[in-house]
């Protein structure tokens, strides 16, 4: 087994660990979102023997050998010997987990999140009953997981399958692929309820009991935009569908004309159909282009005509987005938030303080 690695670690403290072995197969592991690191993924096969090169770039070289056990449950899951991985080391969070890329030459086999955080593990365990499900309603397009359980030595394991090969796209702006998979969604996995039935409100009660995480201000505001959308669903029956709750370039591929969309571990079974839409236009906009909440609003309303064919009232939808993420930041992460999840939570307050203008407008 390769035990020659390269220890990666960017600014925000995210580390990654890349094989010198078949490095341009591990890399698919590497999703970044600056330009920096989109350069970096697609020369550092070629650069990273430069050793004057390695340290500006945070690099270093390590000796790293998998956990035995996780490695016996990969080769007897996925029935291959001599695998190989890549390690991402996780997102700073109260939900930071490691995630691996099983591959084998050229070959990519599949993914492995491991924990030993027991509330984590119950993430995994939903998210594996929620891909069943998934299936069973006829979505396509998705991994499945082979394995979820618990290691002897306390690690929880969580493995799924991919369609992704060397030649897989990451597309970063919204089209036809993704448009047409939330259509899926909605027709697969539709079902007429009434809004207090639905998970999306279900998110709202978590945050209503954790009030005294929002700021004084915060929760005023929360409760304004709520009593809107409590009016705006009243006591009809509406049409709520499959959520995937983190719908973005990172977490989805394009190969051979279709798209593979995974990571559901935040997965809900009854949301307002396309409303990740939101959270894709949206986080491309933080993370990808480093917009402010007034730019991101101006080019929601360059997008207001094209948003009336998914969407009624393409504002309100967009303020149940907004309600919606930030409830479930701010329950996740409780009194942990770290200094980068504030400033997420502040710029989804803005962009809420600017939509609610907006309704009073219309």
């Amino acid at each position: 087994m390769n035990r020659k690695y390269l220890k990666i670690t960017n600014k925000d403290g995210k580390v990654w660990l890349m094989p010198k072995l078949h490095m341009k197969t591990g890399l698919e592991l590497y999703q970044p979102s600056s330009k920096k690191g989109m350069l970096l993924k697609r020369w550092l096969p070629w650069l990273y023997w430069l050793k004057p090169l390695m340290g500006k770039l945070g690099m270093s070289d390590i000796e790293y050998v998998m956990d035995p056990q996780i490695h016996h449950i990969i080769e007897k899951e996925f029935n291959q010997d001599a695998v190989e991985y890549s390690v991402f080391e996780g997102t700073p969070c109260v939900h930071q987990k490691t995630t691996i890329q099983i591959f084998k030459g050229e070959n990519i086999l599949g993914y492995c999140k491991v924990t030993k955080n027991p509330e984590l593990y119950g993430i995994f365990q939903h998210e594996q009953k929620f891909l069943s499900w998934l299936k069973e309603q006829g979505v396509d397009q998705i991994p499945e997981c082979p394995y979820c359980g618990q290691t002897e030595d306390g690690c929880f394991v969580f493995l799924q399958t991919t369609t992704k090969t060397l030649n897989s796209l990451v597309e970063h702006e919204l089209g036809i692929k993704q448009l047409e998979f939330l259509s899926m969604l909605k027709v697969k996995t539709g079902m007429e309820m009434l809004y207090h039935e639905s998970d999306q409100y279900q998110t709202i009660c978590a945050l209503k009991a954790h009030k005294e995480l929002l700021k004084d201000t915060q929760r005023d505001r929360m409760n304004q935009a709520t009593e809107i959308i409590d009016s705006y669903y009243g006591t009809k029956k509406h049409l709520f569908c499959a959520y995937h709750a983190d719908f973005t370039p990172w977490n989805m591929f394009e190969d051979a004309g279709m798209l593979f969309v995974f990571d559901f571990e935040y997965g809900r079974y009854s949301y307002m159909p396309y409303l990740d839409m939101f959270h894709f236009l949206t986080q491309t906009a933080i993370f990808e282009r480093e917009l402010s909440s007034e730019q991101i609003y101006e080019e929601m309303l360059g997008r207001e005509t094209e948003l009336k064919e998914f969407f009624v009232n393409p504002w309100m939808a967009y303020l149940i987005y907004l309600v919606d993420v930030i409830a479930r930041f701010v329950v996740r992460d409780g009194h942990s938030r770290t200094s980068d999840v504030d400033k997420l939570i502040s710029t989804w307050f803005e962009l809420m303080e600017l939509v609610m203008k907006r309704l009073k407008v219309e």
